[in-house]
C-alpha cells in the first residue's frame, strides 16, 4: 500500500524490482492511493501483480476506499505500507473487526525533516524494514525495538556495462530528480556551485518539478545556457550519458537515494550533500565526496576533487555490495519468512 507515488521517481523502481520478485511465490497486490501522473512505469510490473486505485480522489474516498481493502483482506495477509497515516487506518481497522493480517511499514523518506505524516503512526506496524541506518535510527528514537526493525536498505541491479570516465578538461555531472530550487532537493546549492566553478562544466539536468520555470530563469539570469543541458522528463537517462566524472544531489535530506545506487553500480563515482544517512551510501575517496549543506566552497571542493580523483570502477561498485538485488532479494525473501 502507497502513499502518493508520480511515477517517475526512485521508490516506483525499488517497487518493480521488489513487487516482481515476490510475485514469483505469492500472490500480489498493489494498492495505491493515487492515479500517478505517469503510468508507465506500471507496465513494467509483473501481469500477476493485481493494481487497485480509488475511484475517488478526495479524502472521504480514500478512506473509505482503504477501509474497505483492510476489512476485506484475509487473515494470512501482510500490509507492507509505504505511508504512516494507512499504517494508523489499518491499525485501527485491525482492532475493530478483530482482524489478523500483519502490518510493516516501509518508509523510504526520513521521517523527521517532512511535514507529510506524523512519524508517530509508524508506532502501530508489527515490524519495520528501514531503507537506511539514519531511518532505523529514527525508528528506534520513536521508542521502536530494534529487533522489530530490519535495516534492508534498496535494491539496484549489478551492471556489467560501465559508464566511460570523462577524459576531457571539462567537468561532467549529472543530476537526475525533481526540479526543487529549496525543499528536499536544494537545488540552489547546484545551481550556485555550477555558477562558482572556475573550469570548464557541463551538467545534465534530468527531470521535471513544481521549479521548472524559477531554476530555467536562473540559467537565464547567471548566462548558465552552456553549463547546463536540461533534458526534462527521460525514461532511462543513463542510456544518455556516455562519459561522465559523477551523479550529484544536493539535497536536504533523502531516504536512500536510486540514483546514487545507480551512479555506483555503474563504476561512477558521486558528489553528496551531508544529509541524514549519507554514510549508507557515501564512501569519501572511494565512491565519492561530501560537503555540508549551503557551504559552496565545500561543494566547490567536493568538484575539484571529483576531477582529479583517480577511482578504480570495480571498488566503486563493490562499495554498495549490500544493495546488489541477488543479495538484497534473498535477504528479503529470509526476512518475510519471520513475520
Amino acid at each position: 500500500m502507497c502513499h502518493y507515488l508520480s511515477g517517475n521517481g526512485g521508490v516506483e523502481t525499488v517497487l518493480t524490482d521488489v513487487l516482481n520478485y515476490l510475485s514469483k511465490d505469492n500472490d500480489v497486490t498493489l494498492t495505491l492511493t493515487n492515479e500517478p501522473e505517469n503510468e508507465n512505469w506500471l507496465s513494467s510490473l509483473s501481469s500477476k501483480i493485481i493494481i487497485k486505485k480509488p475511484m475517488f480522489e478526495n479524502k472521504v474516498g480514500k478512506i473509505a476506499f482503504f477501509s474497505r481493502e483492510f476489512i476485506s483482506s484475509s487473515q494470512d495477509e501482510i500490509m507492507i505500507i509505504l505511508g504512516a497515516n494507512l499504517i494508523k487506518l489499518g491499525y485501527k481497522i485491525r482492532k475493530i473487526f478483530n482482524k489478523r493480517y500483519k502490518i510493516v511499514s516501509w518508509i523510504h523518506f526520513s521521517l523527521n525533516n517532512q511535514d507529510m505524516f506524523d512519524p508517530n503512526n509508524i508506532k502501530y506496524a508489527d515490524r519495520h524494514w528501514a531503507i537506511s541506518t539514519a531511518i532505523k535510527n529514527e525508528l528506534e528514537d520513536l521508542g521502536i525495538s530494534s529487533e522489530k526493525i530490519d535495516l534492508i536498505y534498496n535494491p539496484v541491479n549489478h551492471h556489467n556495462t560501465l559508464i566511460t570516465k570523462n577524459n576531457s578538461d571539462t567537468l561532467k555531472l549529472a543530476y537526475i530528480g525533481r526540479m526543487q530550487i529549496t525543499g528536499q532537493k536544494n537545488l540552489s546549492d547546484l545551481l550556485e556551485g555550477i555558477r562558482q566553478y572556475k573550469g570548464k562544466i557541463k551538467v545534465d539536468f534530468f527531470g521535471t518539478g513544481k521549479d521548472d520555470l524559477l531554476i530555467k530563469e536562473y540559467i537565464e539570469k547567471y548566462n548558465l545556457e552552456k553549463k547546463i543541458i536540461w533534458h526534462g522528463w527521460v525514461k532511462n537517462p543513463w542510456d544518455k550519458l556516455k562519459e561522465l566524472d559523477a551523479t550529484i544531489l544536493t539535497s536536504n535530506y533523502e531516504g536512500l537515494p536510486m540514483v546514487f545506487l545507480e551512479s555506483i553500480s555503474r563504476g561512477i563515482p558521486v558528489i553528496s550533500s551531508k544529509f541524514l544517512g549519507y554514510t549508507d551510501v557515501v564512501k569519501e575517496n572511494i565512491n565519492g565526496y561530501s560537503y555540508n549543506v549551503g557551504n559552496i566552497q565545500e561543494l566547490l571542493n567536493c568538484m575539484v576533487n571529483i576531477k582529479n580523483m583517480d577511482y578504480n570502477s570495480s571498488k566503486i561498485q563493490e562499495s554498495i555490495s549490500q544493495c546488489y538485488s541477488e543479495n538484497y532479494l534473498e535477504k528479503l525473501e529470509l526476512i518475510l519468512k519471520k513475520i
